[in-house]
């Protein structure tokens, strides 16, 4: 014999996985900030019958459900608007190898006005991120280019005391390679959420 909260909780299992229900819609959600869209993922309804002790003895409480929701913020805003425009941004920090070695004025007045538009872009879209307490992959990818440019600033004044082809040529290869490894780790980061 089912009681009503065991026939509810079939009832919920039989949605949750998927055999009676497609899948859950987009939720539009307002936030201080602006608009956030979700997707529901799979609920789940957890019940338990807990024991009270009283009076010495074990008797059963009343059953305990737990209904869970899990969402997950679609990404598909910051893949276009922040990964792919600070990815092109970035790599227009190669264009200052070609200029020659002995002006370091101009391959440093490239890289400083990249920087410089990292940070102005950081700041327009600053407002779009939410604003959570610890570093997103958004933030930790806008932190890890811009700690890249300024690598390469460094690269580009130490290769002006060492003065060597190819201490320079090697200064580059490293950084491309750096390059590709930061964006590998990212393409890891996103395919594993």
């Amino acid at each position: 014999v089912k009681t009503a909260s065991a026939r509810a909780a079939s009832k919920l299992r039989g949605a949750s996985s998927g055999r009676s229900r497609p899948a859950c819609p987009a939720v539009l959600y307002r936030t201080g900030v602006g608009d956030a869209e979700f997707h529901l993922l799979a609920p789940r309804l957890e019940i338990s019958y807990p024991t009270a002790q009283k009076f010495g003895k074990r008797q059963p409480a009343k059953p305990m459900a737990r209904l869970r929701v899990d969402v997950q913020r679609t990404c598909e805003y910051y893949v276009y608007n922040v990964f792919c425009l600070f990815a092109l941004i970035g790599s227009a920090a190669f264009s200052s190898w070609p200029v020659p070695r002995d002006e370091v004025a101009g391959r440093i007045s490239i890289l400083l006005t990249i920087q410089l538009t990292f940070v102005a872009t950081k700041f327009l879209i600053d407002d779009k991120l939410p604003k959570v307490r610890y570093t997103t992959v958004v933030g930790g990818y806008i932190n890890a280019v811009i700690l890249f440019n300024s690598l390469f600033i460094f690269s580009v004044s130490a290769g002006a005391v060492v003065d060597s082809a190819s201490a320079d040529f090697s200064a580059y290869v490293a950084l491309l390679l750096l390059w590709a490894m930061l964006h590998v780790w990212l393409l890891r980061k996103h395919w594993r959420a």
